[in-house]
């Protein structure tokens, strides 16, 4: 089965982690720069797309998911915020669409 180009193939990535949820500080240590989209997954928890640097969408717009090895449908993700990040001299810098605490919690994927 295969999914239409618009639908964002996207892989847990909670096994780098000891937990299934994470803040977001925790997903910025992991990489050194990046992109995080902060959703709001279909039964209204909160999930943490990780990828590289770049410009992957706006604020409020709606993507269908699906798992990139079993695909299975995740449902339609809306994105609340988006965080560009990156380590500079051990700093971590970011900067946020919408101000955000680094200590707030979700699921984490990565983009694939």
């Amino acid at each position: 089965m295969a999914y239409p180009k618009n639908s964002w193939a996207i892989l847990s990535a909670s096994c780098l982690f000891s937990s299934t949820k994470v803040t977001l500080e925790q997903v910025m240590k992991e990489w050194e720069k990046g992109t995080i989209l902060v959703c709001e997954k279909p039964n209204g928890s909160v999930g943490f797309i990780a990828g590289s640097q770049g410009h992957y969408c706006d604020i409020g717009t709606r993507h269908k998911c699906h798992h990139d090895q079993t695909l299975a449908n995740l449902g339609m993700w809306e994105v609340k915020n988006i965080i560009n990040y990156e380590t500079i001299d051990g700093l971590l810098n970011s900067t946020a669409t919408i101000p955000v605490a680094l200590t707030q919690k979700g699921t984490i994927a990565v983009f694939k």
